[in-house]
């Protein structure tokens, strides 16, 4: 890395807060921050859903799998589901994923699920799924192209086998791989423009130093690659697990110094519950459950403007909040 490359990564990291949503565009996550605490949207712009719990990898940068982790597993019905997109179709929602710490494509009825929302909610509504690919058989691509599936991403670690395995535990190299240029080849022979197509990593030491050779690679075949911030999940036991194999890039990793994801997306499990945020695992945080109150009714609740306003306070003790951790 040159040294102007090196000082304008320096400068970014200075002027890009700690945060778990922080975009690599400085300024950016502090106008959102400063933006959203402010004027809260009465219903969130963004939906996660997990539609089937469970995944078929065990990442090492991912809860998903771990020994530690312990909850409760099954499928969401499909009233339930039908219900959040029909309430969502209502809003002027930005982007709907019926995906949320697990492997959409294990659910068997993901295509029908997806075809729905897009049936449901407005155009310009983003439909998203992120998935490790293990399981995009041509069968799989053709159902999500078909549903109107708006935005595809597949989580890649490495594009080196031995590398690929260890880090994505349970996976085979070669089959993603094949998932992968044959959907691309799919979507060219069908001559769709959507679904949108990404790779994405996670930025663990590893990472950000074959960085260049993994762009060069996807960019080579037409896809474009996006590398995420490595953060601990706000999980302790998978930040010490991370640190003892050398996956975090930086020795200080900080507490995120404000987070706007409270402020503007939403989080349902299978069960109907809505949960604080992404990272957390264990369902500690559940602010209401759908099937007894709206997602309105819930997001403008006491139990949100209670979290909302102790974040905005800094005072998150006790809450998951309080170990959540992150590297720009």
């Amino acid at each position: 890395m040159s040294v102007i490359a090196e000082g304008i990564d320096k400068l970014k990291a200075r002027l890009t807060p700690n945060t778990p949503s922080s975009s690599g565009i400085p300024f950016f996550e502090q106008a959102r921050h400063y933006y959203l605490t402010r004027k809260t949207p009465t219903f969130p712009l963004n939906i996660d859903i997990m539609t089937k719990s469970g995944c078929n990898a065990s990442c090492v940068f991912c809860p998903s799998g771990k020994p530690f982790l312990k909850v409760s597993h099954g499928v969401m019905p499909d009233e339930l589901y039908e219900n959040i997109v029909d309430e969502a179709a209502k809003h002027r929602i930005l982007r709907f994923a019926p995906f949320l710490q697990n492997e959409p494509l294990r659910d068997p009825k993901i295509h029908e699920r997806v075809a729905y929302a897009r049936k449901k909610l407005p155009r310009y509504s983003q439909v998203r799924l992120i998935s490790n690919g293990a399981l995009l058989t041509e069968e799989m691509g053709r159902n999500l192209i078909d549903a109107g599936l708006t935005k595809l991403i597949i989580s890649i670690q490495s594009i080196e086998k031995d590398v690929y395995e260890e880090t994505m535990r349970g996976l085979t190299f070669e089959q993603t791989m094949e998932n992968v240029m044959q959907f691309v080849e799919l979507k060219e022979r069908l001559g769709k423009k959507n679904p949108d197509f990404e790779v994405w990593m996670v930025r663990t030491a590893y990472v950000e130093k074959k960085l260049k050779e993994h762009k060069d690679f996807w960019s080579s075949k037409g896809i474009k690659l996006k590398a995420r911030k490595l953060n601990n999940q706000a999980n302790p036991d998978l930040e010490q697990s991370m640190r003892e194999r050398g996956d975090i890039p930086v020795d200080a990793w900080e507490y995120a110094q404000s987070c706007s994801i409270p402020f503007w997306r939403a989080w349902v499990t299978w069960t109907g519950d809505m949960i604080l945020c992404c990272a957390d695992w264990h369902r500690s945080t559940v602010l209401g459950n759908i099937n007894e109150s709206s997602i309105e009714e819930i997001w403008n609740g006491r139990l949100y403007k209670e979290h909302r306003d102790r974040m905005l306070s800094g005072d998150v003790s006790g809450t998951l909040c309080q170990d959540c951790k992150g590297v720009d």
